[in-house]
């Protein structure tokens, strides 16, 4: 478990709903007999072909909740450490990912980098989650 899913802990604090999975899994809710919030993953026992797992990092309201972290972030320091504590994430667990998550979670980002000062470090423009080599394991400050 990385520091990230840590911060954000998915499993309580999301409330996925029975019509959420089946908008996400194409099917009908009718299908969907019961959904479980397991520690990582959630199971849903469906009718048509019992039971499936689908990740936390799938779902919308993760990048929702980790988008809300970086608004939450005060300093450069912060943001940088989250950025990184994404990073990290997103190369450990890379197939978990939807592809649109990491340009989403970059432009705010972005913002919130100009909101907190006009007088960025030019690295930190340019420097996107596809753009850092290296990740360390880091502490999310901010929140």
């Amino acid at each position: 478990m990385t520091a990230l899913f840590r911060r954000i802990n998915p499993a309580q604090k999301f409330r996925i709903t029975k019509r959420q999975i089946a908008q996400f899994l194409g099917i009908s809710k009718s299908l969907i007999v019961k959904v479980e919030s397991w520690l990582y993953v959630i199971f849903v026992h469906r009718l048509d072909k019992g039971g499936q797992f689908i990740s936390y990092r799938q779902m919308e309201q993760r990048k929702n909740a980790v988008a809300c972290h970086l608004q939450k972030c005060s300093t450069w320091e912060q943001l940088e450490h989250l950025r990184k504590a994404i990073k990290f994430d997103h190369t450990k667990h890379q197939k978990q990912y939807v592809a649109s998550v990491l340009p989403f979670l970059d432009k705010i980002r972005l913002k919130c980098l100009e909101a907190i000062s006009p007088e960025i470090p030019p690295v930190a423009k340019t420097q996107g989650y596809a753009s850092l080599l290296t990740c360390d394991r880091v502490l999310i400050s901010c929140g």
